[in-house]
This record gives structure tokens, C-alpha cells and sequence, in this order.
């Protein structure tokens, strides 16, 4: 509604785009071609910086996790807090 509206147009306005900006993204994702994706990506994303988020047990999902690198857990119920950090072991050799 006009509600939904209005607060997209607000959020734009508060990141320094236009009142189209809903319209040029529209355009942008459909003119995107799959070449032009991989080189924004090999431009912005670095593998050293790289976030992973995994939604589950992490009891069982933290130890194969950490083969990729440091896991940090989380509490949702309490603001994401950190609850320990397992950290990075390298990966098992496989046979």
C-alpha cells in the first residue's frame, strides 16, 4: 500500500538514491548479464573476507563448518550474541 510506498521511498532517499530506484534496479537485474555478474563479483568479493551464514545445529554443523575457517555461534534469541567461536582445523585427507 501506500504505507509500503512511502517507506521505500524514504529508504532510498536515506541511501543517496533517486525515486526511482526500485524502477533501476528492476532494469539493472534484468540487463545483467551472467559475464557481467561474474566480473562485479571477481571485482568486490575476496575470499579473505568472505561470511558465511548457516542457519542450524551447531553442534552438528560447526566442526565440518570449521574446515572452511573460524565458526562463530550465535544465541538468536539474545541479539545474536556470540555464544564461542570453534575454530578453523584444516580438512581430513581424503583416501
Amino acid at each position: 500500500g501506500a504505507g509500503r510506498l512511502a517507506d521505500r521511498l524514504a529508504a532510498a532517499r536515506a541511501l543517496g538514491l533517486g525515486d526511482d530506484a526500485d524502477e533501476a534496479l528492476a532494469v539493472a537485474a534484468r540487463d545483467a548479464t551472467p559475464r557481467h555478474v561474474a566480473d562485479v563479483v571477481a571485482e568486490t568479493a575476496r575470499a579473505e573476507h568472505a561470511i558465511v551464514v548457516v542457519v542450524g545445529d551447531a553442534a552438528t554443523l560447526s566442526a565440518p563448518l570449521s574446515e572452511l575457517g573460524d565458526v562463530d555461534v550465535v544465541d538468536p534469541a539474545h541479539d545474536l550474541q556470540r555464544v564461542r567461536t570453534v575454530p578453523a582445523r584444516r580438512p581430513s585427507p581424503t583416501r
